[in-house]
């Protein structure tokens, strides 16, 4: 018997095998080739079928924003997209965090509105600008980035429910840390989230390093830079290790969304020099000053463009998104072709939907649908990819 996991692609193709072979001798045959041109093949791009999730901004529509039942619900620029523990999906909509209940399909407002602000309160009375990533702690509280204001927002949530059961929205917004109030520098933070010793960590874009904040008592932080001249090692494609640069972490520019693969090595966008790297830790950067991190090109280059290939022949413009599905392939929001694209672990790199000359809103399969700069994307426990349309002002959904 073959078993997968729920929401892998191989399950699709096997699935399709058995209704088309008769013969048990042709289905095992037919599995076996269809395995390989699924994983190898970009013809796994004619499976993906692309539509809206989110309800459509029509020029008659007064509101930027809209509650409700989530084919009726409106977004103001959906920036990023994150699962929390309960299922539940967090939404960064424009200066408003979202909550849509899966269970429901009914979207609420958590805090925010229309305009940014930067006011602490309880729920819709706080003002929240521009918040580009989410992360939630080992007690359940969401931690909020807000990019251009160099800060950490937490949101704590009531645990109550109403009448049918249904998860209240009530929540209180603070700010736990603030580059003028703090003291800490951190330039235009633009991914956050823990690491496997519950550390938070925050990509920094201006320095182009990833940092620990560390958070004492009264409120005292204190940032721990990883990526140091003397905790890395940069690998070649040919696997040979690069002599030491006097600034390594020069050669990130601009790292944005990261996440872990099932190995805890890190995978992350290097968002102005087109690529995906992977940072393999060998131990702990921050008890050591040895090289504890070889760093990999997973796919792409710092030349720009549009192609699928292996490794440093495949090209990206500016990805901004990553998340792993249940094969660990790696799936990238591709913001400047308007793409979605997908990396085998060992670096093959082929285009889901949309792509260049493409960038529209165009439902369909493949590539012959379309998006107006993707910028994050979230895997369902179906495996199904939904997509922060942020342009389109909309939520995506790619089902295979």
């Amino acid at each position: 018997m073959i078993q997968f996991n729920r929401g892998s692609k191989h399950a699709h193709y096997c699935k399709l095998a058995l209704k088309t072979c008769v013969e048990n001798t042709d289905v095992i045959g037919l599995i076996l080739q269809l395995l390989v041109t699924m994983t190898n093949s970009s013809q796994t791009s004619s499976w993906a079928r692309v539509s809206n999730w989110s309800a459509v901004h029509s020029e008659l529509e007064d509101d930027l924003r809209r509650d409700g039942p989530l084919e009726q619900a409106l977004f103001n620029g959906p920036f990023m997209l994150y699962f929390d523990h309960n299922e539940d999906l967090l939404v960064s909509d424009a200066h408003s965090i979202r909550l849509i209940d899966m269970n429901t399909m009914q979207v609420g407002t958590l805090c925010g509105g229309n305009l940014s602000g930067y006011a602490d309160g309880t729920g819709q009375d706080a003002t929240i600008s521009l918040p580009v990533y989410i992360a939630q702690n080992e007690k359940g509280e969401y931690m909020v980035l807000e990019s251009h204001a160099h800060q950490i927002r937490k949101i704590v949530m009531n645990d109550g429910v109403d009448k049918e059961g249904r998860r209240g929205l009530d929540c209180v917004v603070t700010t736990v840390f603030s580059k003028d109030g703090d003291l800490l520098d951190l330039s235009y933070p633009h991914w956050i989230g823990y690491d496997d010793k519950l550390r938070l960590l925050c990509s920094d874009t201006v320095h182009n390093d990833l940092a620990e904040i560390d958070v004492k008592e009264k409120r005292k932080f204190q940032r721990k830079t990883i990526l140091t001249p003397e905790t890395m090692e940069w690998v070649d494609e040919d696997g040979s290790i690069q002599m030491h640069h006097s600034k390594p972490t020069a050669q990130f520019n601009y790292p944005a969304v990261a996440c872990y693969n099932a190995k805890r090595e890190l995978i992350l966008c290097d968002y102005h020099n087109h690529r995906i790297l992977k940072l393999c830790f060998q131990a702990d950067p921050l008890t050591t000053n040895k090289p504890t991190i070889r760093v990999h090109t997973l796919a792409g280059s710092p030349i720009q463009g549009f192609a699928d290939g292996v490794g440093s022949q495949a090209r990206f413009c500016n990805p901004n998104g990553v998340s792993l599905d249940v094969d660990d392939y790696v799936i990238v929001s591709d913001a400047g072709n308007g793409a979605i694209r997908r990396i085998s672990p060992s670096g093959a790199v082929t285009t889901i939907a949309g792509g260049l000359y493409k960038v529209g809103d165009q439902n369909g399969r493949g590539c012959d649908s379309g998006f107006n700069t993707p910028t994050n994307i979230a895997l369902d426990k179906r495996g199904n990819i939904l997509v922060a349309d942020w342009k389109n002002r909309r939520i995506r959904k790619i089902v295979f």
